[in-house]
């Protein structure tokens, strides 16, 4: 919670290490939702793969960089044996994802059309020559 609010007020926090802290509690937490199917999941295994996708994600939201989360997330898990190139893929699925919800999410809270030019929440300029519309 503390995370959270410290992120949602703009405190001088930072962005990367809250927001993966964030993304791996999120992504430990869907193992205990209560779906029965879910069970199957519940071993230190997929745990360990959903906190890493999960960090990865936060890390992508907060910079707007799919490819930036997956490789933070491969550079502090790699020492792991449990790391696989099909990992690799999945956690940067998930980083794909995230960043994409997010700029759908920023279009519809600032009403405008559904476009990809308001990558992360952090903005190092504006490229409006050739917006690419959904």
């Amino acid at each position: 919670m503390g995370t959270s609010l410290g992120v949602a007020a703009s405190l001088a926090i930072g962005k990367e290490g809250p927001l993966a802290h964030i993304g791996a509690i999120v992504g430990h937490m869907v193992l205990y939702m209560p779906f029965d199917f879910l069970k199957y999941f519940q071993n230190e295994n997929f745990k360990r793969e959903l906190a890493a996708g999960g960090a990865a994600a936060g890390v992508s939201a907060a910079f707007g960089a799919p490819i930036g989360g997956t490789l933070l997330v491969y550079e502090l898990y790699r020492s792991d044996t449990y790391w696989s190139f099909g990992l690799t893929w999945k956690i940067f699925f998930c980083s794909s994802i995230s960043t994409f919800t997010l700029n759908i999410l920023i279009c519809i809270m600032r009403g405008k059309d559904l476009s990809i030019t308001n990558a992360g929440l952090i903005k190092f300029g504006e490229y409006d020559e050739n917006p690419y519309k959904l």
